[in-house]
């Protein structure tokens, strides 16, 4: 009982850090289930983390530029099949070793905050960077933050 209200209570803090400024709901959640429940990354926090992508979206639909969207989505998708074949093809044993090396970069990607220019090429990478780290460790939105 007390494994369910730590991930509850990272899944709470990761949605208020979300909603106030756009992104954190995996850097919180994620790691706490990996570490308390591993058979659970990464379908457990996509599955609770479409509510609240819903309501942002219908929040701030005005906001979503659609060429954009439909670049990263694009992206995604591809990233997803990837990640997929990743997750089938990759012994168990290096399954948590690629998702801890996943979380690791996605982590110091967001420390160092690289700058580029955001251009049609770069929305497609992180569509495609999404889709790999979503599938496998459950941190999609944390490429996308980058970009």
């Amino acid at each position: 009982m007390a494994v369910v209200a730590i991930i509850s209570l990272a899944v709470v803090i990761g949605a208020v850090i979300q909603g106030s400024i756009g992104f954190g709901y995996a850097l919180v959640a994620v790691p706490a289930m990996v570490l308390l429940l591993p058979w659970a990354v990464p379908v457990t926090p996509l599955f609770l983390a479409l509510p609240m992508t819903l309501l942002m979206s219908a929040r701030e639909w005005r906001s979503i530029d659609l060429s954009g969207f439909a670049l990263i989505t694009a992206g995604r998708l591809l990233g997803t099949v990837a990640g997929v074949v990743l997750l089938v093809l990759a012994p168990k044993g290096y399954l948590s070793i690629v998702t801890g090396l996943l979380i690791l970069t996605v982590a110091l990607g967001s420390f160092l905050k690289p700058t580029f220019e955001v251009n049609k090429r770069t929305r497609l990478a992180g569509g495609v960077s999404s889709g790999v780290v979503g599938t496998v460790a459950a941190l999609g939105g944390t490429p996308l933050a980058l970009v």
